[in-house]
């Protein structure tokens, strides 16, 4: 069926969101560029991202789940030198499949995190974050704070993380009341973490609320 395109808007999983009148929606492909490690065989059950932080080289490989909608994940952490031993590991549950994982230290203390970004099956698309602070030795579970509930006005997922400089940031579209799923019409939020509050704060990037009436955090 051919359509027009229109304005993308926020960008999710990379394709622009599905227009009006349009009953479908193609899956995102699954590659990523070179430098982020990840077989050139493509995406399957057991494929890996592998990222270098430092001195270290983190692994996040998908389980061999039969589906990968919802399933399992390994993270590993070698030692980059040149005979590259695994100093630990941890496995645990995903809601949705990988789409990337990377190693920093987004808060306040000494420790360096390891976060894993899924993004779940359907078309809402929620992402998640799983976090796990790293003391150079071990791999611990953790969580970051919640963002306050003014910042999440209007979230229906369709969200996107992204690690830029060191800086955690959470891309999603705002929904106004009675828009269908397809066409979120309140602009798009962008919220950074800000590990000297340890809190999610309003990024400048943010567009919620221009041109719109939308009455978003931008325009207090």
């Amino acid at each position: 069926r051919v359509f027009p395109i229109g304005d993308c808007g926020i960008v999710t999983s990379k394709f622009c969101g599905v227009m009006r009148d349009i009953d479908f929606e193609l899956d995102a492909r699954r590659d990523l560029p070179a430098s982020a490690g990840m077989s050139s065989a493509g995406w399957g059950p057991g494929m890996q991202i592998e990222r270098k932080f430092n001195d270290y080289t983190i692994r996040c490989i998908e389980g061999d789940d039969p589906a990968r909608s919802i399933g399992t994940f390994v993270v590993q952490i070698f030692v980059d030198d040149d005979s590259p031993d695994m100093i630990t590991e941890t496995t645990g549950k995903r809601d949705g499949a990988i789409e990337d994982c990377w190693m920093a230290n987004i808060d306040s203390d000494e420790n360096s995190e390891v976060l894993v970004f899924t993004k779940s099956a359907g078309s809402g698309g929620y992402a998640h974050l799983y976090v796990y602070d790293f003391d150079g030795s071990k791999l611990v579970s953790t969580a970051l704070p919640n963002p306050d509930s003014d910042l999440m006005s209007g979230y229906q997922g369709r969200d996107w993380y992204e690690l830029d400089d060191g800086v955690l940031s959470r891309k999603f579209p705002l929904y106004r009341d009675g828009d269908p799923n397809c066409c979120p019409q309140g602009g798009n939020r962008v919220i950074e973490f800000d590990s000297a509050i340890n809190a999610w704060r309003l990024s400048s990037d943010d567009t919620s609320g221009e041109g719109t009436d939308h009455p978003g955090v931008a325009e207090r």
